[in-house]
Formats: C-alpha cells, structure tokens, sequence
C-alpha cells in the first residue's frame, strides 16, 4: 500500500468554530466546535 501524505489547514473563525481544510483534495473540508470534531 502506498502512503500518501496531505496538508491540512484548521482555522478557528470568529465564532470559535473550527474550519478544516485540504486545498490538494477538492471539497475536502470540515467544520466543529473542537478541532476532535
């Protein structure tokens, strides 16, 4: 199996929610109110 390695950026907005992304994978983005969610 070949092991592939990603970038993930978490942002917390102004909110305090948590917004995840991975700009290398397209729509791969998350939101919570933790960085566990």
């Amino acid at each position: 199996m070949k092991n592939t390695h990603y970038i993930a950026y978490i942002e917390q907005d102004e909110d305090g929610v948590f917004i995840g992304s991975i700009p290398s994978v397209p729509s791969c983005h998350a939101q919570g109110n933790t960085e566990e969610e």
